[in-house]
């Protein structure tokens, strides 16, 4: 079980740090976010499991569990949920508590960066309506993050991550480049697939 304070003011990079110190079983599961981070925003959450999405080499499936976990939580966004929800059979998935150690250990410096730039501003992109709309970008990054096919969820997971970030800290130019990321890539995706698919024609053929 994990002991985070879901109350605590400290920064996104030293929440993330305690839970990789603190847990004390094999594994880090979904659970254990939802249960510690649940008084927390979505943002927070949604960049768990986008961190996790994130890693470029799961096994098959695993991705595909994170990205419904996205889109579940992107879903509730757009209807105006309050609170949080995962189902059990979603929840009790996770990794080991090393490999989250290892993630968290790569993505510190990068939010040490971004902790320092990041502040509100351009509110009119961090509004309710606004965050709804995000949220629904979100719902189509996490349907490619949900197909189980090698090397495809690593891009998506990061650009769902600095929306997350931008979310927590209601930044609205981190916005902007977070849809940007998103949509470079669903560019690349679609490169990718296409690629596959010419590459199994010409191969068949």
């Amino acid at each position: 079980m994990l002991h985070t304070d879901p109350h605590s003011s400290r920064k996104t990079s030293e929440l993330l740090s305690a839970v990789a110190r603190e847990a004390d079983g094999p594994f880090v599961t979904l659970a254990d976010f939802a249960d510690h981070l649940r008084e927390r925003s979505f943002g927070l959450l949604l960049l768990v499991f986008a961190l996790l999405g994130w890693i470029p080499i799961l096994p098959p499936g695993v991705a595909s569990i994170f990205g419904l976990a996205i889109l579940l939580l992107a879903g509730q966004m757009v209807l105006g949920r309050v609170q949080p929800w995962l189902p059990h059979w979603i929840a009790r998935r996770g990794v080991t508590c090393e490999a989250f150690a290892r993630l968290v250990t790569r993505i510190t410096p990068v939010l040490w960066r971004l902790e320092r730039v990041v502040r509100p501003r351009l509110p009119i992109l961090t509004s309710a309506k606004a965050e709804r709309l995000v949220a629904g970008f979100v719902m189509l990054l996490a349907l490619v993050i949900c197909v189980p096919l090698p090397m495809t969820n690593a891009f998506p997971a990061l650009a769902v991550a600095i929306l997350a970030i931008a979310l927590i800290q209601q930044d609205g130019l981190l916005t902007l480049l977070g849809i940007l990321a998103g949509i470079v890539a669903l560019g690349l995706m679609v490169i990718f697939w296409s690629g596959a698919y010419l590459g199994i024609r010409w191969a068949a053929g």
